[in-house]
């Protein structure tokens, strides 16, 4: 799969059935489709974020997920499955923003890491047409007055059902 003309591979975990592939496959194709129908309207940060991305591994439930690695990201077909388009799709910013900022952020300052990837993934999400609801959601996570919250989510892996 082509994304901002780099190539993105898929690969999928084990308890991830053929059907699931299917869906997970569509899901993320769609996702590019509307990151690379939208190109033109994307910051230079932007595209950067989202070129951090160079494999987005798909696993089943109960499994870490986020930015995981050497250019990866891991999302679990649940989530895959309960997700926009659009909100998939932002993710290859906000995952690939945690990237850019390695190094940056550091102990009861992770939080920030957060933010930034949120505020990312926001950018992204309007441009990639998020819902009312999409939008409000991600506001309300990166606020500074959620900073409790984002900092224990990088305490510790997300875990989706």
């Amino acid at each position: 799969m082509t994304v901002l003309g780099n190539t993105v591979g898929i690969t999928y975990g084990a308890k991830v059935s053929a059907a699931d592939q299917l869906t997970a496959s569509n899901a993320i194709a769609a996702a590019a489709g509307l990151i690379n129908k939208n190109a033109s309207s994307l910051t230079a940060d932007e595209k950067k974020a989202i070129g951090q991305i160079s494999s987005f591994s798909v696993v089943g439930p109960k499994t870490g997920l986020g930015a995981t690695g050497k250019g990866s990201m891991t999302v679990s077909i649940g989530y895959i499955k309960a997700t926009s388009s659009a909100w998939i799709g932002s993710l290859f910013g906000h995952e690939g923003q945690h990237y850019l900022n390695a190094g940056k952020y550091s102990g009861a300052n992770l939080w920030r890491d957060e933010q930034s990837a949120g505020g990312t993934q926001l950018g992204i999400g309007n441009k990639l047409g998020f819902t009312k609801n999409e939008r409000q959601s991600l506001e309300l996570w990166i606020d500074d007055k959620n900073r409790t919250n984002m900092q224990q989510h990088m305490d510790k892996p997300y875990i989706y059902p």
